[in-house]
């Protein structure tokens, strides 16, 4: 990206798409991590016409304790359940790695624009960008696809529950039950998002690449047209230089 802004005004950087690129990137890292954070619903069991319910409280960064479910029934809250613990270590670091991802973004961004004139400098930071875009689209990809996969966990987890908490109770004291379960929508639509901000990373990293191919060999084509000149010259100094020494 810095190489490819070498000589061009600030204006013209604007226009350029690897530019919006990573505005995207900062934009949809910033979006999809609160998605998960603010996540907050429930699921469970009720009785209608009465006071008696058992909640499980699903939200970040899901990991269970004794003020997520209430049972007011005499037997107390199913202090048994848990989640599994992978859900919590993945939603984490799912998180953790949309937020290094945007601020990633943001750098390379700042430092491509401060350095864009600079050819030696701005030749670095280019090959650092491809570098770093690599390994965060690699991340991007396993935590996004470890995130969907404990999302389904999750919710396999809490169906069960529910189910379980039907079963104990019974036929006799569970005869008029509805059960409920969470909206899982937003967790499933920070994957999608997590996909998205995959292939915008891919696609910046190719168009960075081919800048910088570019740029080296309009930099090789000029080197190279110099030594020519300068090898010509050197051609007609020496036939100057034996024409005066011949006459």
């Amino acid at each position: 990206m810095a190489l490819l802004y070498r000589g061009e005004s600030r204006w013209k950087i604007l226009r350029h798409p690897v530019f919006w690129m990573k505005v995207i990137e900062i934009v949809l890292s910033f979006i999809v991590a609160p998605l998960v954070i603010a996540y907050n619903d429930k699921g469970g069991v009720y009785q209608r016409d009465s006071d008696k319910s058992f909640n499980i409280t699903v939200k970040y960064p899901f990991d269970y304790n004794n003020e997520t479910a209430v049972y007011t029934d005499e037997d107390g809250p199913l202090t048994s359940f848990n989640f599994d613990p992978a859900i919590k270590v993945c939603a984490q670091l799912f998180v953790a790695v949309l937020i290094v991802a945007g601020l990633l973004a943001i750098a390379t961004l700042l430092i491509s624009c401060a350095v864009h004139r600079k050819e030696r400098v701005a030749s670095k930071v280019s090959i650092a960008e491809i570098f770093i875009s690599i390994v965060i689209a690699v991340l991007v990809a396993v935590v996004t696809s470890l995130w969907l996969y404990n999302i389904l966990e999750l919710k396999k987890e809490v169906e069960n529950e529910v189910e379980n908490v039907i079963t104990t109770l019974g036929p006799d004291r569970c005869s008029n039950c509805v059960e409920f379960l969470p909206d899982y929508s937003v967790l499933f639509a920070s994957v999608g998002f997590g996909y998205l901000l995959l292939v915008i990373w891919l696609l910046n990293t190719s168009l960075v690449f081919c800048d910088t191919v570019d740029s080296s060999d309009q930099v090789n084509g000029i080197s190279s047209l110099v030594f020519a000149q300068e090898e010509e010259l050197t051609d007609k100094s020496r036939e100057t230089n034996a024409f005066e020494t011949t006459a």
